[in-house]
């Protein structure tokens, strides 16, 4: 019975473990697609800027 048990808590630990990671997966690639739209638009906005002569190309 004991080993059941034990057996069945390393399982529950496993399944744990395992919808911890998918989640941070999840939220990382979620980040990673922020990071990347915030990136372009940085990019778009510093060339509007110098364009429009108001920063200096750095």
């Amino acid at each position: 019975m004991q080993t059941i048990q034990f057996i069945i808590s390393i399982l529950l630990i496993f399944i744990l473990v395992m919808l911890v990671i998918n989640t941070i997966r999840k939220f990382d690639s979620v980040l990673r697609a922020d990071v990347k739209r915030l990136r372009s638009e940085n990019e778009a906005l510093r060339k509007e800027l110098l364009k429009r002569g108001i920063v200096e190309y750095v």
